[in-house]
């Protein structure tokens, strides 16, 4: 059985408070819609602003999510039936017959991987045996005897070890007394005098066919010589073939198998399958969680993703052209992403992505839980900076007002606490505040990369900015970008800053500012990354 597949709501590179807030309520929105694996995911970092509002009203973060590759667990057969390594071959051979596996893992006696057994393992068994030199050192458990022969146990011989040393008393009894070794087992029928002869000549254990009785000489006996005797219903061929099964399983398995782990990648395992029918599939302490066939890899499975606050491939995750997305919703220009069939396509021009999905609950006529309202208010007061921004609508607004009440927070509150602890950047590296809200453009032939940060004032970053250009030179070499710019908002007194390395010029003329200083620009109001930079640069000479 494989595990339901999950649908991951999940926003872009670098998150802002916008893009996690969008994606947990979002998801929730789906959970509550009848998508019960809608999973709320996110591809980096959380930043300081936003854990405090995820802090605030309780609510956990996203799963981390690398990329959309499909993962082994998500395609592998669960749950997987084990025995332990003493478990006999007849237990293997059942578990693989009733339950239609392939592979049996064993294990050892604190849960971990000890080996598999195969159905090809049983082939070879039951057709090449066992090497006679080891098969004579074999210890058989009589619990596993027993079980193989549905026997009754007539007399138990406690202090006797029983070896996989098989002998059919189809001989006379002299032959027997001078043919039988100690601890082996010897098959016969209800010839008295032969079953005398052997226990005097020291077998381990004597298994009577046909279900014959057992005469109380012959039990006397027995007790004497300290020998076990056991009472079959079967005939002598039967009895010899499924005593031969009666051995621990471990000593057929494969002790050394190839195996995988549930958060592999599906392409990166298919190869192993070419040579392997089966991997077995084990957790981080080495125990078998799952089973991965060849069969299962014909599944038509691709991971489900929801995009929020986002639609470049560029921001996206890694490998989600192997991936379905099912839904997007968005608040910026419609770029690259290219799907296999119709979806859900929301994009509207507002200055924030959670304003679109409060306003999904409401079409749907669900209502808000507090704690919803709360994380997707916090999300349009940072996205709009308090309604500062040039991209603030009048849904915006109303939205935010209805946000408020649902969760009995003020927004300007909130804000307070939020930009607060987002200017605190003690101990922060340069390159970690340059890449907390951090996207990447493609104009063209050109790249761009557009980092942003809101501060109670612009000169709290003044100390860094040795460092921070530094960094900005480095990252603009190392990826190649046309030019890289760092947009820093001074949201108490609605004004903005944007520093520039790479064609320092050319973006101040497409922007109609002065360049200060060769690498600064300085506006007199709160600027948008999405409204006021990105739309210039196809102006950029």
């Amino acid at each position: 059985m494989t595990a339901p597949q999950p649908t991951y709501v999940i926003g872009h590179q670098n998150p802002d408070t916008d893009t996690i807030c969008s994606a947990i309520a979002y998801a929730a929105l789906r959970n509550r819609q009848g998508d019960t694996y809608a999973v709320a995911a996110r591809q980096g970092a959380i930043r300081s602003d936003t854990a405090y509002v995820l802090e605030r009203f309780g609510i956990p973060p996203p799963l981390l999510l690398r990329d959309a590759y499909l993962r082994v667990s998500e395609v592998m057969t669960t749950p997987v039936s084990s025995l332990p390594s003493t478990a006999s071959i007849i237990d293997v051979a059942a578990l693989l017959r009733l339950g239609e596996m392939l592979a049996v893992p064993l294990t050892d006696g604190d849960g971990s991987l000890a080996g598999v057994v195969t159905q090809g393992d049983l082939g070879r068994f039951v057709f090449d045996g066992l090497d006679p030199d080891v098969s004579e050192t074999i210890p058989i458990e009589l619990h596993n005897v027993l079980a193989a022969l549905g026997g009754t146990l007539v007399h138990e011989a406690r202090e006797r070890t029983l070896r996989d040393r098989v002998t059919v008393g189809a001989m006379s009894v002299e032959s027997i007394r001078s043919r039988v070794q100690r601890d082996q087992l010897l098959v016969l029928g209800d010839r008295e005098d032969a079953q005398c002869a052997a226990i005097e000549a020291g077998v381990g254990a004597l298994i009577v066919t046909g279900g014959y009785p057992v005469t109380e000489q012959v039990i006397q006996l027995a007790k004497q010589h300290d020998v076990t005797i056991i009472s079959v219903e079967h005939h002598t061929f039967s009895t010899v073939r499924l005593l031969n099964m009666s051995i621990p399983a471990s000593y057929v398995m494969n002790r050394e198998p190839i195996t995988c782990s549930p958060d592999d990648r599906v392409i990166d395992v298919r190869a192993l399958l070419a040579s392997f029918p089966v991997l077995p599939v084990i957790d981080d302490t080495t125990r078998p969680v799952g089973l991965l066939y060849r069969s299962d890899l014909l599944k038509p499975v691709r991971r489900r993703v929801v995009l929020v606050d986002h639609n470049e491939r560029g921001q996206s995750l890694p490998g989600l052209e192997e991936a379905d997305v099912v839904a997007i919703i968005d608040h910026h220009r419609v770029a690259d992403v290219v799907t296999a069939n119709p979806i859900l396509f929301r994009a509207e021009p507002v200055g924030c992505t959670c304003t679109i999905i409060a306003g999904l609950y409401l079409e749907a006529g669900m209502p808000i839980p507090p704690d919803i309202a709360g994380i997707m208010l916090a999300a349009i007061v940072s996205d709009t900076v308090l309604f500062r921004s040039p991209t603030c609508t009048p849904r915006d607004h109303a939205i935010a007002a209805m946000l408020e009440e649902r969760s009995e927070v003020a927004a300007v509150d909130l804000a307070d606490a939020m930009f607060t602890r987002a200017s605190d950047l003690a101990g922060r590296k340069p390159r970690d505040i340059l890449e907390a809200d951090f996207k990447e453009y493609v104009v063209g032939s050109q790249r761009y990369g557009i980092g942003a940060l809101e501060l109670t004032s612009l000169n709290v970053i003044d100390p860094l900015l040795p460092e921070v250009r530094a960094t900005m030179e480095q990252l603009q070499r190392d990826r190649s970008y046309t030019s890289l710019m760092f947009a820093v908002v001074d949201v108490v007194h609605s004004r903005s800053r944007i520093y520039v390395v790479g064609r320092e010029q050319a973006i101040a003329d497409a922007l109609g500012r002065e360049l200060r200083h060769g690498w600064h620009i300085d506006v007199d109001r709160v600027v948008s990354r999405k409204k006021d930079i990105v739309p210039i640069l196809n102006h950029v000479v």
